[in-house]
């Protein structure tokens, strides 16, 4: 869960990563000279999550037959998701949402009898 946590747009330093974020994502669309390097870091942080899901099946924390890619795939949308709501402020979806939507998320992937 901690990964999550790292993931939250609380007040500070994240939160104005996120910002940096979204003003990034939105200029990517509209200027394709851009596009290389989001899609270098947006690979970058889906195979850290690839990575820690593989990581979490090695130990036996996690259910062996959910795919590590996808997993990083839907996990990455979610978070970007929610979180741009969060910090766009829709109603409903705060920081405790989104955490709830991501550990939910989690438990029912990857957790062993979750499903």
């Amino acid at each position: 869960m901690k990964l999550i946590d790292m993931q939250l747009p609380r007040v500070g330093q994240v939160r104005d990563e996120w910002a940096i974020w979204l003003q990034y994502w939105a200029e990517a669309t509209i200027r394709p000279e851009f596009r290389p390097a989001h899609n270098e870091y947006y690979a970058r942080w889906q195979e850290t999550v690839r990575r820690i899901v593989q990581r979490g099946q090695r130990q036996g924390v996690f259910r062996v037959d959910a795919d590590p890619h996808v997993v990083a795939l839907r996990l990455t949308a979610l978070t970007d998701g929610a979180a741009i709501q969060v910090l766009t402020g829709v109603p409903g979806m705060t920081i405790g949402t989104m955490r709830e939507l991501l550990v939910v998320f989690v438990h029912q992937e990857l957790v062993a009898g979750a499903r």
